[in-house]
């Protein structure tokens, strides 16, 4: 009987920037046809990827997305989100994040990396301990000279096209040795899913090189590009607007700071090195739109001005090594008009179920668990209680538990499901491990 192998990959809770895992599980041919249903859920350890504790170390994977995987013989590719053993999203599981059921916001990624010689940890095209001409020629180039690792890129782009990924385009970038790739989808899950699965793959054709993958947002510093994933996004009403002010009161949906903050939060780690106002950006603190404006934090094309005001926007100002999930998540909730100040308290933690207990800081995903075994399941149960009733239920846990001090956790629960954001932060950064 033959088999099938099932590449399971997920987002680990690696910080600041998630990365990808994964496993291979083996089935019978008989059993498997191809669809994504026929898929279990399976379990991994958490306590080795940064998402659980090793007491308690299950997490679940559950399948969302599958693909062929030209790369092996009779495989597939598996994108799963990781919920934890009750069932829910883990608080890492940024595609839970997203609004967007009826599929009517539509996302185009373009995903900016670098290739990189792992020994002199340059990018290619950089000659060991110095630099290749200056920016210029590199981007969309042609010819030895200026294409560094194009049968990398030739290779991921072809594998990609034949696992069914909707890449709509690849191009050298301005640094030697940088490169993009674009995907297109309609429905920002979907468009999430495939900017993983084709990220999983871009690794594993450099593999073969024995070259690295670098996504950082700013892998050169000085004069250089820095890396990018900009967001192309729209829905109905972009797409049917027809109308200049529509566009307008878009863009200024995302100007207030609090909304700044709260993008900025999910758009990358060290997005300050990228986002100075050079280069082709915004500065990280600023908020501007305008036509064909690269410098500008969102873009209105061309297309869109000569399509009679109907069309997209571009957000520049996502990186590399933004989580695809987050981004799509962040924009589609500021565009519906559901952003309050301080809705951010953590990267990622809004949009999720708002009764997550490991918004308090000093719980983790176990104790989160204990509590509601205990029956103490919502933030409104957590801040009825008084330490001293929750520090027995940590006691009756056993002894790593009981070493845990909850003096704060019903005033931060309080806090946190009045909506009050600003003043749980502020107080959040005060506190250490919760106390």
């Amino acid at each position: 009987m033959a088999k099938i192998k099932l590449e399971y990959i997920w987002l680990d809770g690696n910080e600041p920037s998630q990365v990808l895992r994964g496993k291979t599980k083996v089935v019978d041919s008989s059993k498997f046809s191809g669809k994504l249903e026929e898929c279990d859920q399976w379990s991994f350890d958490g306590s080795s990827t940064q998402q659980a504790e090793g007491g308690s170390s299950d997490c679940i994977l559950d399948p969302v997305y599958i693909c062929n995987d030209p790369g092996r013989k009779n495989a597939y590719i598996v994108m799963c989100q990781v919920l934890a053993p009750d069932g829910l999203p883990h608080p890492s599981n940024g595609r839970a994040m997203i609004d967007d059921d009826d599929g009517d916001f539509w996302f185009g990624f373009e995903q900016e990396y670098v290739l990189q010689d792992p020994e002199t940890r340059l990018p290619l095209g950089f000659p060991a301990g110095g630099y290749p001409a200056p920016q210029g020629p590199y981007y969309c180039s042609v010819g030895a000279k200026n294409a560094f690792g194009r049968e990398i890129v030739e290779e991921h782009l072809d594998i990609c096209l034949d696992a069914g990924l909707n890449v709509e385009g690849i191009n050298g970038e301005v640094m030697a040795g940088q490169w993009e790739f674009q995907i297109f989808a309609k429905g920002a899950a979907s468009a999430g899913d495939q900017i993983w699965v084709a990220r999983y793959l871009l690794e594993r054709v450099a593999e073969e090189y024995g070259v690295a993958v670098d996504w950082h947002c700013k892998p050169v510093k000085g004069d250089w590009n820095g890396s990018g994933m900009h967001a192309n996004f729209s829905n109905t009403q972009l797409r049917t607007a027809n109308s200049k002010a529509v566009f307008e009161e878009v863009c200024n949906k995302f100007a207030p700071q609090h909304v700044i903050e709260a993008c900025i939060s999910v758009y990358g780690a060290d997005n300050e090195q990228r986002l100075t106002g050079l280069h082709e950006t915004q500065s990280i603190d600023k908020f501007s739109y305008g036509v064909s404006d690269r410098g500008a934090s969102i873009r209105i094309p061309i297309y869109t001005v000569q399509n009679g005001w109907s069309g997209y926007l571009e957000d520049r100002r996502p990186n590399s090594e933004a989580d695809p999930y987050k981004v799509a998540a962040t924009i589609i909730k500021v565009v519906k008009g559901g952003f309050e100040a301080g809705d951010a308290v953590q990267a990622g933690t809004y949009g999720a179920n708002m009764d997550d207990l490991t918004i308090v800081e000093g719980i983790g995903p176990k104790i989160a668990s204990i509590l509601k075994e205990a029956g103490v399941d919502t933030l409104v149960e957590l801040s009825k209680k008084e330490p001293a009733q929750i520090k027995e239920v940590l006691t009756a846990a056993g002894n790593r538990f009981a070493r845990h001090n909850p003096g704060t956790w019903p005033k931060q629960a309080e806090m946190a499901a009045a909506g009050k954001w600003d003043e749980l932060k502020k107080w959040q950064d005060e506190l250490d491990g919760g106390k």
